[in-house]
């Protein structure tokens, strides 16, 4: 009988989940010209956490699924999948649940039809599919199983598919960009089951996506840029290394806005841009108490509490191009 969704001690027993270990892959374009997508790349996801790859476009992250889900052949380095080397035998493809970016539902089909034939490639049969199986109750699926799936909205089409994939019980799960297209309360119910998949059965998960907001929220992450890893840690950890608060300041001079605050900037400023900075580590009434007396020119100075996309300016001195309200 199928357990997903429920309690479960069974957090596998191997080290890594999934492992790259100093990965490069170099892309020919026209011309002769030469791409390096991934440049000796090393990261591992812990089995049964969440783990996220992050960054913005160009930053490798494609290419790292593709070769995590045997799309693109290993040119240099190794990557493995619950302990198997990934390459041109498919044994570790058992193990290894992958939910594409572009969905591979049939519309024409309902929600019922499609994890039915899902099951039969698997040797699963309709009602050990189906009705054994929690996870249509626990993504909240029964009420639409009926339904085609061209008539779902975007939300529904996503736990379909998530659904689906679940059926062989794997034991890793990679899932490429799925949240693109769903709106914020949609993004919220979708990640929220994923944590409790992960949660209650030990199931590893990797999230290929360009939320920052996300990643932070997640057991790891990995950070991507450029085809370099920046860093792999907690992000809760790597959020704290800012204290509770940063300052974001816009001005058309900024120098004279770090000039004006003086001594109230106890680690400096990390200033990126002749317009733009952000202070950390400092007291916020202080910093407005101070520029209250000054005649500095300020376009925005705003006190936040700190978040992934500052551990990612900081690391590489660029703005995070593809920054999503969430």
């Amino acid at each position: 009988m199928n357990t997903l969704l429920t309690a479960s001690t069974d957090i596998h027993a191997s080290a890594t989940a999934v492992s790259f270990e100093k990965v490069t892959h170099v892309y020919s374009a026209k011309k002769r010209e030469r791409v390096t997508a991934l440049n000796s790349v090393s990261f591992h996801a812990e089995p049964g956490k969440l783990t996220a790859l992050v960054g913005p476009n160009g930053s490798g992250k494609s290419t790292s699924f593709q070769l995590l889900t045997g799309q693109l052949a290993v040119q240099q380095g190794a990557v493995s999948v619950n302990g198997e080397a990934v390459g041109l035998q498919t044994e570790y493809r058992k193990e290894l649940g992958v939910v594409f970016q572009q969905p591979s539902l049939d519309e024409e089909l309902t929600a019922l039809e499609n994890m039915q034939h899902y099951a039969m490639l698997f040797g699963i049969t309709s009602k050990e599919a189906v009705a054994t199986h929690r996870v249509i109750d626990a993504l909240g699926l029964r009420d639409v199983l009926g339904k085609k799936v061209k008539t779902l909205s975007g939300g529904y089409r996503r736990r379909v598919e998530l659904a689906k994939t679940l059926i062989p019980e794997p034991k890793t799960l990679i899932l490429d960009e799925p949240f693109s297209g769903l709106d914020i309360e949609s993004r919220e119910t979708f990640f929220s089951l994923l944590k409790e998949l992960q949660r209650n059965n030990g199931i590893t998960v990797i999230l290929v996506t360009h939320l920052m907001s996300i990643a932070a929220r997640c057991d790891r992450v990995v950070i991507l840029e450029s085809g370099t890893v920046v860093v792999q840690d907690d992000p809760k950890r790597l959020i704290e290394t800012f204290g509770d608060t940063v300052i974001e300041v816009h001005a058309p001079v900024v120098d004279s806005i770090l000039s004006a605050l003086g001594g109230v900037l106890t680690e400096g400023a990390k200033k990126y841009s002749d317009s733009f900075a952000i202070l950390t580590h400092v007291d916020a009434r202080d910093v407005f108490q101070k520029l209250n007396g000054e005649a500095a020119e300020v376009d925005l100075i705003e006190a936040r509490k700190p978040n992934l996309e500052d551990y990612f300016l900081t690391a590489t001195g660029k703005m995070y191009k593809t920054r999503v309200a969430a």
